[in-house]
């Protein structure tokens, strides 16, 4: 919504002039069925540190059955 200050009337009163418009679709709702950058890159982040888990939790069952870590 935006105002103007218009013309005075016949009687000498002030007008505006009032332009309104229906707000369209924002951005950041139309790309709201894809994930965004920091979800994609928080979702990277959990998943290197389930793989990183992994291989401490393997080479944690290799010490302890003395067995030479495979690499």
């Amino acid at each position: 919504m935006v105002g103007f200050r218009g013309q005075d009337d016949a009687q000498g009163n002030p007008t505006w002039d009032i332009y309104l418009s229906e707000p369209g679709e924002r951005p950041q709702e139309r790309q709201s069925s894809r994930p965004s950058a920091s979800a994609a890159a928080a979702r990277d982040q959990r998943r290197q540190e389930r793989e990183h888990q992994a291989a401490m939790a393997l080479q944690a069952r290799h010490a302890e059955l003395d067995d030479p870590v495979p690499y």
